[in-house]
């Protein structure tokens, strides 16, 4: 049997192609399990920003907290004629 020259290319085209697909698959393969360990890190990231911005809001209303229990007690002392020392300001 002769192989015509039509049918040499195609075979050399087809074994060409045979050896590039896993290739081509492996690469493929490999871009998409990038894509998700980055779209794990960008959920990661995102969930530590929620908890970063949940502690900032914790973290102003102790502060709020501290601000306005400092007041009272402050007006509380004037109220009562009761003046701390080391409040009073120094001429």
């Amino acid at each position: 049997m002769r192989i015509h020259p039509a049918e040499n290319r195609f075979e050399n085209n087809q074994s060409h192609e045979a050896i590039e697909h896993p290739f081509e698959e492996a690469q493929y393969g490999q871009q998409q399990q990038v894509l998700r360990h980055q779209a794990q890190f960008q959920r990661e990231i995102d969930g530590m920003r929620l908890k970063r911005r949940e502690s900032e809001v914790m973290l102003e209303s102790i502060i709020a907290a501290l601000q306005n229990t400092l007041e009272f007690v402050r007006e509380q002392d004037i109220r009562e004629g009761r003046f701390l020392q080391h409040l009073r300001p120094t001429a």
